[in-house]
C-alpha cells in the first residue's frame, strides 16, 4: 500500500466504517463530514461539512487524537446499505479501501470497485 494515501475501512460484522486519520487531515480537520454514495458506480466519497445536519458525523477529536489513529462511525442501517450494495448480503468481512484525494473538490473518493478484504492470520486473532 503507497504510503500516505487515504485508507477507510468497511466491517462488516461490527457494522462499522473507520476513517483513518489521514484522511481527516486531507479535509484540514473537519468538526464534521458528511459520506455521499454514487451507487451505480460504487463510489463513496467523503467530504468536510460545516452543518450540523441529519447527513453530518461530527468527528471527536479528543477520542481520536488520544487514540493516535482511526475515527469510528458505526451505523448497522448504513453498513447494511452497503453490504448490499457492495460486498455481498452474506459476507461478515472487514474491507479496505485506498481512496484518492480532489484537491480541486476538497473531498475524498473511495471506490469499493478496488476494495480488498483484510484476513487476518489466525495467530495475530488468538484462534
Amino acid at each position: 500500500m503507497p504510503k500516505n494515501q487515504p485508507v477507510l475501512t468497511v466491517d462488516l460484522k461490527k457494522k462499522r466504517i473507520r476513517l483513518y486519520k489521514h484522511v481527516l487531515r486531507l479535509l484540514d480537520d473537519p468538526e464534521y463530514v458528511q459520506f455521499l454514495i454514487n451507487p451505480e458506480k460504487k463510489i463513496f466519497i467523503v467530504r468536510k461539512t460545516d452543518e450540523k445536519g441529519q447527513s453530518a458525523r461530527k468527528i471527536y477529536w479528543t477520542i481520536l487524537n488520544d487514540s493516535h489513529q482511526c475515527c469510528e462511525f458505526y451505523s448497522q442501517y448504513f453498513v447494511e446499505a452497503l453490504q448490499k450494495l457492495c460486498f455481498g448480503a452474506q459476507n461478515e468481512k472487514t474491507y479496505r479501501v485506498i481512496g484518492w484525494f480532489s484537491e480541486k473538490h476538497r473531498f475524498v473518493v473511495f471506490n469499493f470497485n478496488d476494495s480488498e478484504p483484510i484476513e487476518y492470520e489466525a495467530e495475530a486473532v488468538g484462534t
